[in-house]
């Protein structure tokens, strides 16, 4: 009697994705890094607003989550908060975590579109 075919092994993630979308991102936004804040939104979240420009603090974590804001949106509150305690008023190091957060999120997007895709597909092939 043969042996049952083996089902084939779902492909793997292509990590050289990855790399080009951080590389890309990277490239893209590190334009921006010797640029200082902007008078579009930075006074309101950042420059101007005393609880961000306190720090991480209890105080600051309750209104992160509880206070009163134009949309509720407490991790970036929070965020914001760790980056003016490492940076103060120093618009280049806001500027490279959120160039970071850029491309943490283009990766983590490829990520769950290929694992979509892919089990869709197997489904189907089935």
């Amino acid at each position: 009697m043969a042996a049952p075919a083996a089902s084939p092994r779902p492909a793997p993630f292509p990590w050289a994705l990855a790399v080009v979308l951080i590389a890309g991102t990277l490239l893209l936004f590190s334009r921006s890094l010797p640029y200082g804040f902007i008078n579009y939104d930075d006074p309101h979240n950042l420059t101007d607003n005393p609880q961000v420009r306190a720090g991480l603090s209890w105080p600051g974590f309750a209104w992160a989550f509880i206070g009163r804001s134009d949309y509720w949106q407490p991790l970036v509150w929070l965020s914001r908060m760790l980056d003016w305690e490492l940076f103060g008023a120093n618009a280049t190091g806001h500027r490279v975590v959120n160039l970071l957060w850029h491309a943490a999120n283009a990766v983590l997007v490829s990520v769950i579109v290929f694992f979509k895709v892919r089990d869709t597909l197997l489904t189907l092939r089935a």
